[in-house]
Parts: structure tokens; sequence; C-alpha cells
């Protein structure tokens, strides 16, 4: 391994630039994905059914004139980062470029079918980094999470006490969840033989919704914390069962699991996701 004396100057700066590009981008692509949702952008576009310019932008969201060169930089980069899609604007004589949805930015378009703008403002809400920072505490602290170490609970625990993160939080694994109907398309072979079926975890009931759809065959059960499941009401193919998985699951022919594996269970399943939620 070279030391800082034996590398050259050409390889000092390449090594300057990649340790910069992620130091920025800790906070620069998360926040601009959040900047753009936040102002409605990726709706406006949609909405406007065609590429709009940036000063068709601007006068919508009546951004002040001093601040629409940052503007233009933050869509260049959103841009760069495949969220937009820079496109000739053939219908305008004086600005030859126009913005388009990319296929990740229609996903972030709200009350859409299958919008994950929910799941994006979770995972990029200030609460979220402010969990990460603790990486180093978590090190050394036996068996505790991210969670355990920075605020003191387990992640249930927490959402349990606090009732807008609770609603956020099934926001977002609906959202995640929607997407389980375009996953389910020409997936039989999946579930033959299977009559019965519990989601751990399944929230509001999402996924067991588009499984019960999709294989009118196979009851579904969605298993998860009371606070979660008590107003929700079933079908006779769909029932929600509330409790906690690591005392009893309901009796079925497969049990799925779709986020949060516990690492008491799967430990070499445990992704850094999990890490931060278990």
């Amino acid at each position: 391994m070279a030391s800082n004396n034996d590398l050259k100057a050409s390889e000092m700066f390449e090594g300057q630039v990649h340790l910069y590009k992620h130091l920025h981008s800790y906070a620069l692509d998360g926040m601009s994905i959040r900047w753009m949702i936040e102002l409605g952008i990726p709706d406006i576009i949609h909405n406007h059914h065609q590429p709009i310019t940036l000063t068709e932008l601007v006068s919508i969201l009546q951004i002040p004139p001093t601040k629409v060169r940052g503007v233009h930089s933050l869509l260049r980069y959103l841009a760069h980062s495949g969220f937009l899609e820079i496109v000739r604007d053939h219908h305008n004589t004086e600005e030859k470029e126009a913005y388009a949805l990319t296929a990740a930015s229609q996903l972030l378009v709200k009350d859409t079918h299958l919008s994950l703008a929910p799941m994006a403002e979770l995972l990029i809400n200030p609460s979220g980094g402010l969990v990460w920072s603790h990486l180093k505490k978590w090190t050394y602290e036996d068996d505790l999470t991210l969670f355990d170490v920075s605020l003191g609970s387990k992640a249930w625990g927490f959402l349990g006490k606090n009732q807008e993160k609770n609603n956020l939080f099934n926001k977002a694994m609906a959202s995640d969840s929607q997407m389980m109907n375009v996953a389910l398309r020409g997936c039989n072979w999946v579930f033959e033989g299977v009559e019965s079926i519990v989601d751990v975890g399944g929230g509001t009931g999402t996924t067991a919704k588009a499984i019960s759809d999709a294989f009118p065959n196979v009851k579904c059960t969605v298993l998860d914390r009371q606070q979660v499941v008590e107003n929700l009401s079933g079908t006779n193919d769909l029932k929600y069962v509330g409790g906690d998985m690591f005392e009893s699951i309901p009796k079925a022919d497969a049990v799925l699991l779709k986020v949060g594996i516990s690492k008491r269970m799967f430990p070499k399943l445990l992704s850094l996701q999990q890490l931060f939620l278990l």
C-alpha cells in the first residue's frame, strides 16, 4: 500500500475528488431529492404534460429572482443524478432546454398508484441522519442497534410513542408494497400449493391485498402491532391480527417477511436498513 509520499500528484487529486464526491453526496443527493419533493416539482412536471423550462417552473413556484440561478444548478444536478432528463424544447424560441421526468422521478409523483414519495420522505427525513451519526457508539455497544444507541428504544417502541413518525412509516411501507402488484405479474409458480400465507409486519396490508387479489385461492393474514391493525377491516380472504412476531406467528403454509428481518432470526441477512430498524 502506497503512502502519501509515494503517490503521484494525479493520484492524490483523484483521491481527493473521490473523497469529496462522497462527502458532499451524503447531504446533496438526499437533500436535493427532498427539495424536489417538498417543492412538488415531479407533480408540476407531471401535470404540465410535457417537459418544463426553467422559466416556466420558477414562474409556477414563484421563485425570487435571486434564487433562480441556484434552482437551475439543483435542477441540473438532479438531471446528472438521473432524476430529471434535459430535453430540447422545440416549442420555445428563447430556451433550448427543458426538464422531463425519468422513471425514478415518475415514482415521486404524489397520489398516484405507484408513488414512492412517502418512502423517499421517510428515508431522507433529517431524524434518520441523526441516527446514522451514532455509528461509532453503535460499534462498541454489544448487541444494540442504531435505534437502541441513538434513541434508547427499539424502532417499534419509538414508533409506538410517536404517532407522526408512525404514520409516515406506515405510509412509506404501504407505498413500497404497491410495487408488489407489478412484481406479482407472471409469478403464479411462487404460490403453487400455497393455500394460506401470513405477512409478518405487513402494516396496513397493501402487500397482502395484492396477493389476495392476484391469487383468490390464497388466504392472507397480516400480523403487525396492535396499534397498526386495530382499526382495519378484513374480508373472508384477508384478516388482520395484532401481536408480536417474537412471541407468536399465526399458522400458515408460508410466512412472508418483506422488510425488517430480525437479526436474531436471520443474522446473515442483516442489511444496513435492518440494522437501522431492529
